[in-house]
């Protein structure tokens, strides 16, 4: 693919990882797997989900979901939600400034050479208020979320510089969280996201292959000097009797004993979700792994403080339970 990158060049990281000092405090989670097939999207779906439920300060936690699965996204089918607008629509509203920046500057721009394009990428002001022109709203949570292109060619018109104009102006945004769905490979979206981001879900199966893939990437991560307190683990689709414990996976990737392996059970409701499209966070009914992505939304971003007070007022006498404790 032309936005593809070697694995090798994980440790170069992109600027973009130097621009979130200048860039407001904003939290902005990457859901990852090295791995297709994990149920990335779905955690990625339902931590969007749920953190439209939260409150700060009172009011709702404005929340955006963004597919960066350029060429096979399917963050909008999972909501059935249309695809359109979509990422490309804000690439191509950038080309067309890009294009008048050059001409502005006596440049003609179908002349400009790839890393030309780049500089005056760093050139151009960024819009935030302008995301909504973007995003397709779902009615039933509130979330927004900037889908991936429709056409898989129109993926192959996204550069580098695109994504860093769109990152950069995300960060710059009023969302309280931006969670970006990621491709399942090392490509510049991905790179970018990662690199970008201020937390980051390592998504996989307790199977040996994607196992694997992870404590790979978790090494290349390693060697980019990539800050190892910003990444999560969740093993999805974990039933009680697995060939692999949590134990046993925590020392395969060198975690360090206190650092929490998340765990999403295997669950029907899971299943009916997927099926219906109807996101387990807005099911009623008990669901174990409800409760299980609820404990990870809340590790990743806490709960309004007046709420966790309340909670916590009303639970001083209920200990945890084992069977919380272990798939929680």
């Amino acid at each position: 693919m032309p936005h593809s990158k070697d694995q090798d060049q994980m440790t170069e990281p992109h600027p973009a990882i130097h621009a979130q000092s200048k860039a407001g405090k904003k939290r902005l989670i990457t859901v990852y797997g090295p791995k297709g097939g994990v149920g990335k999207t779905f955690i990625s779906r339902e931590l969007a989900i749920f953190f439209s439920m939260q409150k700060k300060e009172g009011r709702p936690l404005k929340v955006l979901a963004v597919d960066f699965n350029l060429d096979l996204g399917t963050f909008a089918t999972a909501l059935n939600l249309p695809r359109t607008p979509n990422l490309f629509t804000w690439v191509q509203e950038l080309d067309s400034q890009l294009h008048a920046l050059a001409q502005k500057r006596g440049i003609d721009p179908y002349s400009v050479r790839p890393e030309e394009w780049q500089e005056l990428a760093s050139l151009l002001p960024l819009f935030p208020q302008h995301i909504e022109k973007y995003v397709i709203g779902h009615t039933e949570s509130g979330l927004d979320v900037l889908t991936s292109p429709r056409d898989i060619r129109q993926s192959f018109e996204i550069r580098d510089y695109h994504l860093y104009l769109i990152l950069e102006t995300l960060k710059q945004s009023s969302y309280d969280v931006i969670l970006i769905d990621t491709a399942p490979d090392t490509t510049d979206a991905t790179i970018q996201a990662l690199f970008f981001a201020e937390q980051v879900v390592m998504v996989g199966t307790p199977v040996v292959d994607s196992i694997e893939n992870i404590q790979r990437l978790l090494k290349l991560l390693r060697e980019a000097e990539y800050p190892e307190e910003r990444i999560q683990v969740c093993m999805n689709r974990l039933q009680r009797k697995e060939m692999f414990t949590l134990e046993e996976i925590r020392a395969y990737f060198q975690l360090h004993p206190s650092k929490k392996i998340f765990s999403i059970p295997d669950d029907g409701e899971v299943k009916k979700s997927i099926n219906t499209g109807i996101p387990v966070m807005m099911q009623t009914g008990r669901s174990a792994a409800r409760e299980a992505i609820e404990t990870l939304g809340k590790a990743l971003f806490p709960v309004d403080e007046e709420t966790k007070k309340l909670a916590a007022k009303g639970k001083q006498s209920e200990k945890p339970s084992l069977l919380r404790w272990l798939w929680g």
